[in-house]
Formats: structure tokens, sequence, C-alpha cells
């Protein structure tokens, strides 16, 4: 079975508030594995504090920059996954 990123993570839920026909799927399966990357890279880097201290002193700016990266490198972790469970296994 072909794995889309965009299917659901999980099953559709019906809300209790909402129409009978409108169901919630939530996270795609992309966001659900860039969440569990997410996670584990930044469980191994070091806590940084509002102003960057913590062992040594960054800049905001340099925090933001490791922010993207982290983000960037999640996503690419959740396609690798998505692409190699799409492969045919012999």
């Amino acid at each position: 079975m072909k794995i889309k990123s965009d299917d659901p993570a999980f099953l559709p839920v019906q809300q209790p508030t909402c129409k009978e026909d409108t169901f919630k799927s939530g996270l795609s399966k992309r966001e659900y594995f860039a969440a569990l990357a997410f996670q584990a890279i930044i469980a191994k880097l070091p806590l940084l504090d509002s102003e960057g201290k913590l062992g040594k002193s960054t800049s905001k700016e340099e925090n933001w920059n490791l922010y993207l990266d982290v983000s960037y490198s999640a996503c690419r972790y959740a396609d690798a996954l998505i692409e190699e469970l799409n492969k045919e296994t012999s």
C-alpha cells in the first residue's frame, strides 16, 4: 500500500459538536513523522535559555537559525521515511 504524506496519521474521528458528516483527521502522516523526528533531534541538543546561554552564548538570531535547521531536518527525515516505506519489498 502506497503511503501519501498527506494521508491522516490517525483514523478520522467525528467531533461531538459537529454535524454527522464532519470528521477531523488531525495530523497528516508527514506532520506526525516530522514531529517524532523533531522530538528526537531536540532531545540531543543543548538547551538554550532566552539569552542563548548554556555552555556558550549565542544571539537570538543564531538560536532562530538553529531552530529553522532542526525543523528543516525533521521534515527531511519524515520525507525520507515515507519514501523508504513506499519502496516495494522483495
